[in-house]
């Protein structure tokens, strides 16, 4: 069983009705019967990978490689305060409504993930694919770069004009994606005789 870890925008940012298509897609065509998909957190991919060498492709879907940034635009002002004090926070969207829950321990694991060793330490085996929309608001570009120069065996695609969400570039998303993860040929040895 070949794995592939496919990073979707952190949990409430990727269109459900995308997501779905994508995993509909994946679920029901043919040539991707011998792979095991796990869609995380392009954080989540990345961290696995560096420590399992069972993944043989990795799609990062506007992962954050800077984790401690963001963290007040996420869970408000005086955060590390308030976990102190209560122990979490409930992050809720702009309406007001309940997203999810982070802990104090989630929060500190978080902080000291060191996600330049980490990516280094991803195998060279593993193909590594990320994608990144230019006018990105949530998280960087910047962030992107940093991943393609400290993961070996990695591509880079920025979606010119896309944001976190890539509204009104979904089609050229989906394209990327699912042409990386298509199976490849294996290489051949030039040493072994062809039979």
């Amino acid at each position: 069983m070949h794995y592939i870890l496919i990073s979707l925008l952190c949990r409430v940012n990727v269109s459900a009705s995308y997501a779905l298509h994508l995993c509909y897609f994946i679920q029901y065509t043919a040539i991707f019967h011998r792979f095991c998909f796990l869609l995380l957190g392009g954080n989540a991919v990345l961290l696995y990978a560096s420590m399992y060498h069972d993944v043989t492709v990795i799609v990062n879907i506007s992962g954050r490689f800077a984790l401690e940034q963001g963290m007040e635009g996420r869970l408000g002002k005086n955060f590390l305060q308030r976990i102190k004090k209560d122990g979490y926070i409930d992050v809720r969207n702009k309406k007001g409504k309940f997203e999810y829950r982070v802990t104090e321990e989630s929060l500190r694991d978080r902080l000291s993930t060191d996600t330049l060793l980490s990516s280094r330490s991803i195998s060279k085996d593993c193909r590594v694919l990320t994608v990144h929309g230019s006018e990105d608001e949530t998280v960087p570009a910047r962030d992107a770069l940093m991943f393609a120069a400290n993961i070996p065996n990695h591509d880079l695609h920025i979606v010119v004009g896309a944001n976190h969400r890539y509204t009104g570039h979904e089609q050229e998303l989906t394209s990327l994606v699912l042409d990386f993860i298509k199976p490849r040929p294996r290489k051949s040895s030039s040493l072994r005789p062809k039979l």
